[in-house]
């Protein structure tokens, strides 16, 4: 674990933060687009399959619809801090986490040529891991939107360590209908608050399904920096002429398997 406060905090989960309930009503997949921040510029997609109650697979492609990055995440032992693995082609960032005993081993690489990271983060009831963390939205759905905050351990992997972030209900800008209710998030640290960025979540009061994420994004560029987007959540059902194709590809660099899930055929939400 790092002796000294990293430069930089960078509070990443974009969704990751997934709609859990899309499953339960019926949904098979999602779609986020992300833009940048106060343009309509598309800087990627995220597209998101749930193959059982226990699996989430994602899948990250460029605005030109190229692959460039892919996660796995496994509830078989926790739906509030799954096990995941995440890999950036753009520039072989890689993240992984899992749970033996009551010990999370945390591996992280920065890039392609980095030595990896290792360290180990002991489970606690308020340790949230990645897309976890709408899990712990949407089950303590009533206490969070009576309490003024709340505070709760997310995980960074990058930093290997839990920080302590706070959970604050807020009113949603646009929103004339009253139709959803927001989340601010910050580090609960005044230091970490400094040196990270606040996310702001905005559910659809009736479903608690997450509408938009605005924040920094949990994936990076090529050149290792982490963009400030705004993320748009739409379910998606393919049409019946169109499939989800699985194609198993073996890493060489480690010589484990992801999952690449391609859905076909989606479009961008109008501009």
């Amino acid at each position: 674990m790092p002796a000294s406060l990293p430069p930089k905090t960078i509070i990443m989960f974009s969704l990751a933060l997934l709609p859990s309930g899309l499953t339960q009503a019926g949904q098979s997949a999602l779609i986020g687009y992300a833009y940048h921040v106060g343009t309509r510029q598309l800087a990627y997609t995220e597209e998101h399959t749930f193959p059982d109650t226990l699996s989430h697979h994602v899948i990250y492609k460029e605005a030109d619809g190229t692959v460039f990055a892919s996660k796995t995440i496994d509830y078989s032992d926790s739906y509030i801090a799954p096990d995941i693995i995440q890999e950036n082609h753009r520039n072989g960032e890689r993240i992984k986490t899992e749970l033996m005993g009551d010990v999370f081993k945390v591996s992280y690489r920065a890039s392609f040529g980095k030595d990896t990271q290792h360290s180990d983060v002991t489970l606690s009831p308020d340790l949230v891991i990645d897309a976890g963390f709408d899990h712990y939205i949407r089950s303590n759905w009533d206490s969070l939107v009576a309490e003024k905050e709340t505070v709760i351990q997310y995980l960074i992997p990058s930093h290997q360590r839990a920080i302590d972030l706070r959970i604050k209900p807020v009113e949603c800008k646009k929103d004339p209908k009253d139709t959803n209710i927001c989340f601010n998030i910050a580090a609960d640290s005044w230091l970490y608050r400094l040196l990270s960025s606040p996310l702001t979540l905005s559910y659809d009061k009736q479903s608690q399904r997450l509408m938009t994420f605005s924040g920094r994004s949990n994936i990076s560029d090529k050149k290792g920096d982490y963009q400030d987007v705004t993320i748009h959540y739409q379910p998606h059902q393919p049409a019946k002429n169109q499939e989800i194709s699985y194609v198993t590809n073996e890493c060489s660099t480690n010589g484990s398997v992801f999952v690449w899930l391609q859905l076909c055929g989606y479009q961008p939400i109008s501009k």
